[in-house]
């Protein structure tokens, strides 16, 4: 993820790029590999002001290692600019999930807990599959099914709220 991605004026963030390892060690960043995977998602105003107060912890790492940094323009890089090590990072998760006192899962299943958070608060399953970047709707059905029968229990009271309102429970008049 590059700062240029990021609106934070607007809440928006673009996915265009993924880090892609070469088996050997050593990261690049490259084009989504699917088009249909580039996507532009909304943020939370929370997440907004935890990206700029990183960003300006970051501009203090940048002016601290000076000549040394690397101006990729990254979101999150260590020291010197360069892409953050995927094993450090989860011994960071890891840590972060121990000291919350929360259940150990992948940083990765995080995106699995917020695209069903979303289904579950009734969020259109389209919306959702577009949020995921899968590539068709039967994708999402495929991955978040389980979600979906308390969905379909809300509809039904929904369509009662509905029905009521429209007088439907009234006697006929035949």
């Amino acid at each position: 993820l590059m700062w240029s991605d990021i609106d934070l004026d607007d809440c928006w963030v673009s996915i265009k790029r993924a880090l892609v390892g070469d088996g050997n060690g050593k990261v690049a960043l490259s084009d989504t590999m699917k088009a249909d995977s580039q996507r532009r998602l909304g943020l939370a105003h929370s997440t907004v002001d935890s990206l700029k107060a990183h960003k300006q912890r970051q501009a203090v790492e940048i002016l601290r290692a000076a000549p040394k940094y690397e101006r990729l323009g990254l979101v999150f890089a260590n020291q010197l600019g360069r892409p953050l090590d995927i094993a450090r990072v989860r011994r960071w998760w890891k840590a972060a999930l121990t000291e919350c006192e929360l259940p150990e899962i992948r940083l990765y299943d995080t995106r699995h807990t917020h695209l069903t958070a979303l289904l579950q608060n009734g969020v259109d399953i389209a919306f959702v599959s577009a949020r995921a970047g899968h590539k068709d709707i039967s994708m999402t059905i495929e991955h978040y099914a389980h979600v979906l029968p308390e969905s379909h229990k809300e509809m039904g009271e929904v369509t009662e709220r509905i029905l009521q309102a429209a007088g439907a429970d009234k006697p006929s008049k035949k």
